[in-house]
């Protein structure tokens, strides 16, 4: 594994490698074209983002986290592999919620990290981890690599990090497979560290209502007040309009009554309209 995870990998060449590409596509400079290129995925995306937003019901509890991590993942996938996907996609909404199970997962504890012979006790648990990430494997390669390397041409440069990916593995013998698609998947996968604090900054700025109205000011100043709502004020709006932002299962914020979840305490605070709502803490 630490010859293929890059965050445990050693200073060998092939590794040094990997961060190299790594680091062009993921650590941009402010002049390059990968930043211009970040830039642009970000603003286009928050369009579809708020389109979405817009179909939500207006009088009824809604459940935000889904469209905001879906959001995320559409502007990792767009940067790094030139591909979205729609909202509604069955398969893409499935592999964004295996992605925050994993992320969730990460962040646990289990007596087996530190007593291994205790695995067959959590043979079940580990069973389901592995079909999760069996699952977006599969949608990588089917919706993501075979697309690319049918359409690559090594003989011009990455479109983006799966083709600097991939073209390496072309000209590199000491890399495989496996280096790759475990590249690709972690770097892939961070888009549920972002939705998830996307939320947790949600969940602040619905308990504190003065937040909400300092940030919509400086976008004003910004702006002159020539722009229409922005995706700040649509997100807050829905968050609202429902008294809710989630499910408790989603992990960091809840709209059911307080409740114990994962060892989370709900604390019940109160909205602009003057309902009620969960915010994990």
């Amino acid at each position: 594994m630490q010859s293929i995870a890059l965050a445990l990998c050693d200073w060998s060449s092939l590794q040094k490698t990997r961060r190299s590409i790594a680091r062009t596509y993921c650590s941009p400079r402010f002049t390059s074209l990968q930043y211009d290129t970040v830039n642009k995925v970000a603003v286009d995306e928050l369009t579809g983002f708020v389109n979405e937003l817009r179909k939500l019901p207006q009088d009824t509890p809604v459940n935000i986290k889904p469209i905001v991590m879906g959001a995320c993942a559409n502007m990792f996938t767009q940067y790094m592999c030139s591909t979205s996907f729609s909202y509604d996609d069955p398969e893409f909404k499935k592999v964004v919620r295996y992605f925050d199970e994993i992320f969730w997962e990460i962040n646990q504890g289990y007596a087996v990290d530190f007593l291994p012979w205790l695995s067959p006790i959590y043979k079940g648990h580990m069973n389901k981890l592995s079909h999760w990430a069996g699952e977006i494997r599969q949608f990588i390669l089917g919706r993501i690599i075979d697309d690319h390397r049918a359409t690559m041409d090594p003989n011009s440069p990455p479109r983006d990090f799966t083709d600097a990916l991939l073209m390496h593995l072309e000209e590199d013998p000491n890399m495989n497979w496996q280096h790759i698609i475990f590249e690709l998947e972690d770097f892939i996968g961070g888009h549920s560290a972002i939705g998830n604090l996307v939320m947790v900054t949600l969940a602040s700025v619905v308990k504190h209502p003065e937040v909400a109205n300092r940030i919509q000011k400086e976008i004003d100043a910004t702006t002159l007040g020539l722009r229409g709502p922005t995706p700040v004020r649509q997100v807050i709006d829905a968050v609202h309009r429902g008294h809710a932002v989630g499910d408790v299962e989603d992990g960091v914020v809840a709209y059911r009554a307080t409740r114990r979840h994962h060892g989370h305490r709900n604390q019940r605070v109160q909205n602009r309209e003057g309902g009620e709502l969960d915010i994990m803490s």
